[in-house]
C-alpha cells in the first residue's frame, strides 16, 4: 500500500484551518461542553482530509472533516487520543499546549504546516500516513492492522522527540478505521 509523505515547513503566520503540527488547532465548539480534552494531553496535529484526499490512493481515510492527534505529555508512547470530526470546524482553541509546554523540553507551541505527497517509498522512514513501516526487522504490523501514522523525529526541523532515539508508528486494526473507531489505536515506538 502506498503511504502519503508529510513534509514540514515552520509557518511564518498561523493558518487555523491548515493540516499542521503544533499551533492552535480549529475544533468543534460542541468539543468545550463535553470531556473531548483530556488532561495530561498535548495538542500534536490536526489532519484537514479534504487536503489529502487525492494521496490516499487505497481509499481507507475518510475524504471530509479532521483528524486530531494528541499526546501524554509524561510519555509520547502512551496511546495518543485520536479523534475524528466530520465537518468543518468552528473554534480556535488557542493556546492548547501552554500548560503542557512546561513538562515538555519540545517547542510544542510552533506551527509547522503539512505538505502531502505520493513521492514515497514503500518503506521510507520519515513522516507519513498510511503505507508499511519504515522498520523492516521487526513486525510491527499484525494481521488486519494498517500504519495509520509513522512519525520519526528526526525526519524535519521541527526537533520534536528528537532525543526519541527510534520511530513511532500509530497502529490501527483496519476494520476500526473503516468505521471511524480510534479507541483502540496502538503506539509502538521502534529504536533504530
Amino acid at each position: 500500500m502506498k503511504g502519503i509523505k508529510i513534509e514540514l515547513v515552520k509557518a511564518v503566520k498561523e493558518k487555523v484551518n491548515s493540516s499542521k503540527f503544533f499551533g492552535s488547532p480549529l475544533v468543534p465548539s460542541s468539543w468545550f461542553a463535553t470531556d473531548a480534552f483530556d488532561d495530561g494531553k498535548a495538542f500534536m496535529c490536526q489532519i484537514k482530509l479534504d487536503d489529502l484526499a487525492s494521496y490516499d490512493l487505497a481509499g481507507l481515510l475518510p475524504k471530509t472533516g479532521y483528524l486530531y492527534f494528541f499526546f501524554d505529555v509524561k510519555d509520547i508512547t502512551k496511546p495518543l487520543k485520536i479523534k475524528y470530526f466530520n465537518g468543518e470546524p468552528d473554534e480556535v482553541y488557542e493556546n492548547f499546549n501552554t500548560e503542557a509546554q512546561y513538562e515538555t523540553n519540545y517547542d510544542i507551541m510552533t506551527e509547522f504546516r503539512m505538505r502531502f505527497s505520493n513521492e514515497i517509498n514503500e518503506r521510507e522512514d520519515g513522516i507519513k500516513l498510511l503505507g508499511l513501516p519504515h522498520i523492516l526487522e521487526h513486525k510491527v504490523l499484525l494481521d488486519g492492522e494498517v500504519l495509520l501514522f509513522q512519525f520519526d523525529p528526526l525526519a524535519s526541523e521541527m526537533l520534536f522527540q528528537d532525543d526519541l532515539g527510534g520511530i513511532l508508528y500509530f497502529i490501527i486494526d483496519e476494520t476500526d478505521l473503516r468505521a471511524l473507531n480510534f479507541d483502540n489505536a496502538k503506539t509502538v515506538l521502534m529504536r533504530s
